[in-house]
C-alpha cells in the first residue's frame, strides 16, 4: 500500500517515539473456524534518519509517499476483514472518498 504523509508526520518522526499504523486481520464468523483469532501487524511509517529528505517532499508536493506492506502466511481458510488504524484504533482514510481503509479477502 502507498500511504501520504503530511507535515504533522514528519514531526512526529523527528520527536518520536516512532510512527505506527495498524494492519487488523480480523476473521469473519470467527465461530467457523476453531482456533481462527485476529491478528494485528505494526506498521513503523519513516524514521527519523529520513524525515530531512522526507519534509522536502512534504515542501515541494504538499506530502510524502511511503510504501509498506503487511503480510499473514498462515491464515486459516475463510472470509477475512483487513482494516489500517491509528494506534489509537481510529481508521486510516483511503481514496479520493476518504473512507476507512478496509477490505475483504476470502482465503481458500
Amino acid at each position: 500500500m502507498t500511504l501520504d504523509g503530511t507535515q504533522e508526520a514528519i514531526d512526529r518522526m523527528q520527536a518520536g517515539p516512532p510512527l505506527t499504523i495498524q494492519v487488523h486481520w480480523t476473521r469473519d464468523n470467527a465461530g467457523a473456524a476453531a482456533g481462527a483469532r485476529n491478528l494485528v501487524t505494526d506498521l513503523t511509517i519513516g524514521r527519523p534518519g529520513l524525515a530531512t529528505t522526507l519534509d522536502a517532499d512534504v515542501r515541494r508536493k504538499g506530502y510524502f509517499e511511503w510504501h509498506t506492506w503487511a503480510r499473514k502466511d498462515n491464515l486459516s481458510p475463510g472470509a477475512w476483514t483487513v482494516s489500517v488504524t491509528y494506534p489509537d484504533g481510529q481508521p486510516l482514510l483511503c481514496g479520493p472518498d476518504a473512507h476507512p481503509c478496509s477490505f475483504a479477502i476470502n482465503v481458500g
